[in-house]
């Protein structure tokens, strides 16, 4: 205390010899320091000190199949003399809820040395395996930078794991044989009750082999074989999708938690098919359009004849967008390669916000060509 009161009376006689903007200047510096440094975490079981005013939470390894929330409740003291007002509360992302005090507002007046309980819950099923790091800002009044630092490390493992971790078919002909095996390694406790696993791509069909082994105990893993054979019929342009196990998130919360589990990991498709038509580029972006405006984006579209070309016609465009093929007579070649143009345009009920769609066109032959669309709509 001593030492405080005459640090206050030196720069108390030092501030009466500055000129008054550098005095200003100086005061203010000196009361955002000392009311930066009130707040201080109290260390609790698994928290060791970060920095100054920030403290790290260490869980370790957590099993997200006997619970998917990581909790604790971290304590803060204001060791000044006086009142401090936290005034703002932040996490780092959307799966970090923070309760300050007993009510989630995030102010709070913490008299001069009194606690408050800053309670934090990470949702775990939104994050994917691997360490996990989430941080809570406390802001005092006036001040843009944290007084106060939290930090909840962990680990989440991987429960489940695809290989290869995406399938790619390459370039294939309309009509052509290709398949391609998929391996699902995965904790013995999911694969009790294991749903069927599928291609968001509806024209990729799945289908599982004998299992190799059945007998695993808890805590253990077991190997999943798949076959992955695209459709004789499969749509012409390029493969994207995922491949997922379809778990319905209901019943009791065992159950619960090993479907959004089973969501969390996925493999990836790619690949091309080629027919007797396509569209270069193979995906229509708008960019942003203002609502009630017209728009419109061409693509060129090739075909392997002017037959074929003629025989074209759009299935679907979806509900907001409107799509027509244009052959392009007045250009050279024209004629004799087919080509011409796919001109979309935006309807006027497209709602606000991103919309994602696509434009199917198909021949005679019955092949059929899914082209996507993007954009983003905005107010006037």
């Amino acid at each position: 205390m001593l030492r405080r009161i005459n640090l206050n009376i030196n720069w108390t006689a030092r501030v009466r010899h500055l000129p008054l903007a550098s005095a200003i200047l100086l005061i203010f510096l000196c009361v955002t320091c000392f009311a930066q440094g009130h707040l201080t975490p109290i260390l609790g079981p698994k928290m060791e000190p970060t920095g100054n005013g920030a403290c790290r939470y260490s869980v370790g390894v957590i099993d997200p199949l006997k619970s998917n929330q990581i909790e604790t409740t971290f304590h803060i003291k204001n060791e000044g003399s006086k009142p401090t007002a936290i005034e703002r509360v932040q996490a780092s992302c959307g799966c970090t809820t923070v309760l300050l005090g007993s009510e989630s507002a995030s102010r709070y007046t913490l008299a001069a040395g009194a606690e408050v309980g800053v309670k934090v819950t990470v949702d775990a099923s939104q994050l994917h395996a691997g360490p996990v790091d989430k941080f809570v800002w406390l802001f005092t009044q006036g001040s843009s930078t944290p007084a106060v630092t939290l930090e909840i490390n962990a680990e989440l493992p991987r429960l489940i794991e695809f290989a290869p971790p995406r399938i790619d078919f390459g370039t294939v002909k309309a009509g052509a044989d290709r398949s391609a095996e998929l391996t699902v390694r995965l904790d013995a406790r999911l694969a009790a009750d294991l749903p069927p696993l599928v291609c968001s791509d509806p024209d990729v069909i799945v289908t599982a082999e004998p299992p190799v082994d059945t007998t695993a105990a808890a805590g253990q893993f077991v190997t999943k074989q798949y076959r992955c054979k695209l459709s004789s019929q499969a749509h012409l342009g390029a493969l994207n999708g995922v491949f997922t196990y379809v778990a319905v998130a209901s019943g009791s919360s065992a159950q619960k938690r090993n479907a959004q589990v089973l969501a969390s990991t996925s493999a990836s498709l790619d690949g091309q098919i080629e027919g007797s038509f396509g569209v270069s580029p193979g995906t229509i972006v708008f960019g942003t359009v203002v609502a009630g405006e017209k728009a419109s984006r061409q693509v060129v579209i090739t075909a392997v004849s002017p037959d074929v070309l003629a025989g074209l016609r759009v299935l679907n465009a979806g509900p907001w967008l409107s799509a027509k093929i244009v052959p392009d007579k007045d250009k050279p070649n024209a004629s004799a390669t087919g080509r011409g143009s796919l001109v979309v345009s935006v309807l006027p009920n497209i709602p606000f916000g991103g919309v994602q769609s696509q434009v199917v066109i198909v021949s005679r032959s019955e092949q059929r060509l899914i082209v996507p669309v993007l954009l983003q709509v905005s107010k006037k």
